[in-house]
């Protein structure tokens, strides 16, 4: 059940407190990071983590609410959760730590646990997102019934595809969202370090780049395996409901049109607004890369 609204906007400052104090605590602890969290590019990257904080429980409260509109399921929840955040906090932690090594790290105090802390509060966040992909995934094919032998069954099962359909593409939305924040916080990250660490080759543009093909590669591989049990069950039930006739049988015309007709409503269009729209999300982690690298910056 969603919190009540007063209850989810109270968890969204509280979140975008958590992201100010996770920025700004202890930041002035030496002399070096004062310096640097005076910068205007470490305020920008602050904005931006603060931003993303404040999101996190939408987050959370909109992933649940997909699993909970898919129903019970899922045995390997757990291990899928575990995995979900010790994967983000592990290349979280790779990916930065170039950044804040040694030589460099001490210009902001406690960098490299800030941001490990952030990608461990994303990754919660992110994890009934995620199980609404691995519930999807793991849904069996079930082969439709025969629609002169049970049509109430048959559109169960159609009204059950496009309901996983809307899931799969909300959850996407929210996931390919939260990933692309991350990633223009990187960007932001980068032009905070140059402010004060002028060699741009420790931390050069195409890293920004490279995260974000990461990103919406990790989207892909996430996504892909739900994508693919949709598209093959959709496409059971029209060859199983509307099977194919041949050329000159009688009225193999109009069952062209049946069947187009089917695949329309079941989202099988490989052109058409829902690809579309899939598109933009995944490619939203690289497009994010681009925008990062257009921020002020000091090189």
């Amino acid at each position: 059940m969603a919190p009540h609204g007063t209850v989810l906007a109270a968890s969204v400052v509280l979140g975008g407190a958590t992201g100010l104090a996770v920025c700004e605590g202890w930041a002035r602890h030496t002399e070096r990071s004062t310096r640097y969290t005076s910068t205007t590019q470490f305020q920008v990257w602050a904005l931006v983590i603060v931003a993303i904080w404040a999101s996190l429980p939408l987050v959370w409260v909109t992933g649940g609410t997909i699993v909970g509109e898919l129903g019970a399921g899922g045995q390997r929840n757990a291990p899928v959760a575990i995995a979900t955040v010790l994967g983000v906090v592990v290349v979280g932690w790779l990916g930065s730590r170039g950044a804040y090594s040694e030589g460099g790290g001490s210009f902001y105090y406690l960098g490299l646990p800030r941001l490990v802390l952030t990608y461990a509060g994303a990754a919660i966040a992110l994890v009934p997102t995620v199980l609404v992909f691995a519930r999807i995934a793991a849904d069996p094919v079930l082969p439709p019934p025969d629609t002169r032998d049970d049509p109430a069954a048959l559109l169960a099962l159609v009204q059950r595809l496009i309901a996983q359909r809307r899931a799969f593409t909300r959850a996407l939305a929210v996931a390919g969202g939260v990933v692309s924040a991350g990633v223009l916080a990187t960007g932001a990250q980068r032009q905070a370090f140059l402010a004060v660490h002028t060699d741009n080759a420790t931390y050069p543009p195409v890293f920004v780049v490279v995260w974000g093909v990461a990103a919406s590669a990790l989207l892909i591989a996430i996504a892909l395996p739900g994508y693919r049990r949709l598209v093959r069950a959709g496409e059971q039930i029209v060859e199983t409901t509307f099977p194919l006739l041949a050329p000159g049988q009688d009225c193999w015309r109009e069952r062209l049109g049946e069947r187009e007709d089917l695949a329309g409503l079941l989202d099988l269009s490989r052109s058409g607004r829902g690809v579309f729209q899939s598109a933009v999300v995944v490619a939203g982690p690289l497009a994010s890369a681009g925008i990062s690298l257009l921020l002020p910056g000091a090189g």
